[in-house]
């Protein structure tokens, strides 16, 4: 057994890091030894698309090579661009203070985000649903009532024709979003995705749902809700999304992948 050796990978600072949304996440490990006094004198990070290539200490993605430094906390991946939407498989070897290199550390993975979304929002039906007026200080009683309705109920029936090694769900809302999956809950968040400066971006969720997928037949629902877009925060009055003055268009583009 190494001296030193690299244990507890971390991406972001996580270790079950369902989706990396930026071009260079940061990198952590903590170090094990079986004698005191032992401190890393270097490093070397290899990162791939397959662990069989990790394993081997071939980074295909990144070989960052002998780095001489102490530093094992929010190392910058600096290898090539990260692919969109794959699994990314890296590990650690580091140098102890004689200069002894450990073996690889067992293999740590990331996912990444979408580079762009397809999906178009699902919108409220103007014709059967034309929403309320805009509330005003002197309607505002009269608004909360009129625009207390149930939440919206989405479902969608999909077919999956073959064994299934892996399956993410990305999903976002203005508002809230709540889902299942075949009859299972999708995450364990309330009031998801969670507020944010809805002019500039929305902010959304990665989920692995590998467990839920089953070959054949799949049913998708969602749950809606106003949340801070629309509804009610404290004493104001329900926001403007919610009325009929809400935009038609989406917001402006986003500095990271988010669906707006």
């Amino acid at each position: 057994m190494s001296i030193l050796r690299a244990e507890t990978l971390k991406c972001e600072y996580r270790d079950d890091v369902p989706c990396v949304d930026d071009p260079a996440p940061r990198l952590s490990w903590t170090l094990a030894s079986d004698r005191r006094d032992e401190r890393q004198t270097a490093y070397r990070i290899v990162a791939a698309l397959g662990e069989a290539d990790v394993r081997a200490g071939r980074g295909t993605l990144w070989d960052s090579g002998r780095v001489a430094s102490g530093e094992s906390l929010g190392v910058p991946y600096a290898g090539r661009p990260l692919p969109a939407g794959a699994e990314i498989v890296w590990a650690v070897q580091v140098w102890s203070r004689d200069g002894e290199v450990s073996g690889w550390s067992a293999p740590a993975r990331f996912r990444t985000g979408l580079a762009a979304w397809r999906a178009r929002w699902i919108r409220r039906d103007h014709d059967g649903d034309p929403g309320v007026d805009a509330p005003t200080e002197t309607n505002r009683t009269e608004n909360r009532e009129l625009a207390a309705d149930p939440c919206p109920f989405l479902r969608r029936e999909f077919a999956v024709a073959g064994p299934i090694r892996r399956a993410t769900l990305y999903a976002t809302a203005r508002g809230l979003v709540e889902l299942h999956l075949n009859g299972g809950r999708v995450g364990d968040a309330v009031l998801a995705p969670g507020w944010t400066d809805y002019r500039t971006r929305i902010e959304y969720a990665a989920h692995d749902v590998t467990a839920l997928v089953r070959e054949g037949g799949n049913a998708l629902g969602a749950i809606l809700g106003d949340g801070w877009y629309a509804g009610y925060v404290g004493f104001d009055a329900k926001r403007r999304g919610a009325s009929r003055s809400r935009p038609t268009s989406p917001p402006r583009s986003c500095s990271r992948a988010t669906g707006c």
